[in-house]
């Protein structure tokens, strides 16, 4: 949790879209829409927070993720 909360929510929609800079991690831009994208974001805080916690509480507005 301490390294998931040393970022945000867009920059974890970024690393998705574009893939991990200087990693071996893919770029997935080309697969998932953007909607898609903000979702699995949504869905990888939820190993941070409370589990009771609903994946739509994260849902992007119009400017990015609101919460």
């Amino acid at each position: 949790p301490a390294v998931m909360l040393g970022g945000t929510a867009e920059i974890y929609y970024a690393k998705l879209r574009r893939g991990g800079m200087g990693t071996s991690m893919p770029s997935f831009g080309q697969i998932l829409t953007p909607e898609e994208t903000w979702q699995l974001v949504a869905f990888l805080w939820t190993f941070v927070f409370d589990p009771d916690t609903e994946a739509t509480d994260f849902r992007p507005g119009p400017d990015g993720p609101s919460r």
